[in-house]
Order: structure tokens, then sequence, then C-alpha cells
């Protein structure tokens, strides 16, 4: 295992990205045919990622696998979807409106896995006063491994709040 990136990643409007080559258009439907809404996988020049806090700071970790890795049992929310890196492509750690750095990706085609641990509870406590942004509340990791392309699928969901991005999924019947 590699890690890629490892540290606080901000967030607002709930969003983050991974970006091949230097845009994103975020117009797009980034859930296109899809039933999970955490780990947007259905346009791809992007892969757009979902928070749970609206805006601040998350702790975000990136990490290459040679084979895929256990569900640790600390996520309760997890989904996976696939990327295709082309050849000659960069991929760009976003946060929203500004690039956060590069990450150490061959090209082919990966299984992405998103996991989150206390998926909304900064947005939660924000609305109680209780939180003054100083700590992180809320982690995510994403773990990627070469693998061939395939449907995304949520492996674990527990919150009403990942239901509800799971629930606006265009592919969810």
């Amino acid at each position: 295992m590699k890690v890629l990136f490892d540290g606080k990643f901000h967030t607002h409007y709930g969003q983050g990205y991974l970006i091949l080559g230097d845009t994103c258009d975020t117009d797009q439907d980034w859930r296109k045919g899809q039933v999970n809404g955490l780990l947007g996988a259905g346009f791809p020049t992007f892969l757009f990622l979902v928070f749970g806090l609206h805006t601040g700071d998350v702790r975000l970790t990136v990490r290459l696998w040679d084979a895929p890795p256990e569900v640790e049992e600390v996520w309760e929310e997890v989904v996976e979807a696939s990327f295709r890196i082309p050849p000659g492509q960069v991929v760009w750690l976003c946060e929203f409106g500004d690039n956060h750095g590069t990450l150490d990706l061959d090209p082919g085609v990966y299984r992405v896995r998103y996991c989150a641990h206390n998926f909304g509870a900064a947005e939660d406590a924000i609305s109680r006063d209780e939180h003054t942004g100083d700590e992180m509340l809320e982690s995510y990791q994403l773990d990627f491994w070469k693998a061939e392309a395939k449907p995304d699928a949520i492996l674990r969901q527990t919150s009403p709040r990942a239901a509800y991005w799971h629930s606006v999924a265009p592919g969810r019947s």
C-alpha cells in the first residue's frame, strides 16, 4: 500500500474532485447511471466527492493498493466506482475552486473505494452551535487499485444523510 495523500482537505458546498488534465466542468452529470450518490464517476474526466460537511476542513487519505483492500469497520459509508486514467493524463486532487496537488497514479482502469466516518457530523454540530471548525470531526478515505471496470456499488450505508445522496443518484429506481 502506498499513501498518496493524507491530511486536511477543505470542502466547500460539500464537494471535492479528482480531475484528469487541467479542466473540470462540474455542470456535468457526475453520477450518470450510478446507484451511489457519494462518489460520482459518471463523467470520464473526473471523480466527484460528496462530503457531509458543507464548508470546512475534513481529513482525507488517498491510498494506492496492489489488490482490493479489506473494508475496515471504522467506515460507516462505503461506496465503489471505476475510474479510467488514459496515458499522458495528470490526476489532480482539487478542493472547491483550487488544485490541491497531483496524485501519483499510473494510466489504467482502477476500482475506487470511497469511505466516510462521521459523515455529516461536523455539519450537525455546527447547526447545534457545538463546533467551532478547529477540529476535523469527519474523515474520508479513497482507495485505488487496478481492476476491470464494473458498475458502481454501495457497500455500506448507515446515515440518513448518505441515504439521501444515494436516493438522488440517477441510476436508483
